[in-house]
């Protein structure tokens, strides 16, 4: 909750006209990107399904949250490209939600059968 009061007060701060629809949108979306950014990390790939029903139940119409940091999927890009790794996007988008559980957390722990990528994905990061 706290994440998502600052995320909607930034994005408050960029709005002009503070109609109810607006307003209304923006939260909406806010709460969407946030529980996407703080739960997605967290769950193995079989829970993702049932995350995003439950996410299109409560916001209908809504639709999981991919992370974006275009300079960051750059930089993983060519260091995956050096190291000989092929960059598939749900690998990556693994990788950038890593990105930011680090920066949040103070410990991580990443789980997963054995040969899906979790050494290499910290490595690269």
């Amino acid at each position: 909750l706290i994440s998502a009061g600052v995320s909607k007060r930034k994005l408050l701060e960029g709005l002009d006209s503070s109609s109810g629809e607006d307003i209304f949108t923006t939260e909406t979306s806010v709460l969407v990107q946030t529980a996407c950014n703080n739960v997605l990390p967290k769950l193995v790939v079989q829970d993702v399904s049932v995350f995003s029903s439950v996410l299109s139940e409560v916001f209908p119409g809504s639709s999981l949250f991919k992370m974006e940091d275009e300079t960051l999927r750059e930089q993983l890009e060519n260091i995956c490209k050096s190291m000989h790794y092929n960059t598939g996007d749900n690998w990556v988008q693994k990788i950038l939600q890593l990105n930011q559980v680090l920066e949040m957390r103070h410990g991580v722990m990443l789980v997963g059968p054995s040969g899906v990528g979790k050494s290499s994905a910290l490595r690269v990061l």
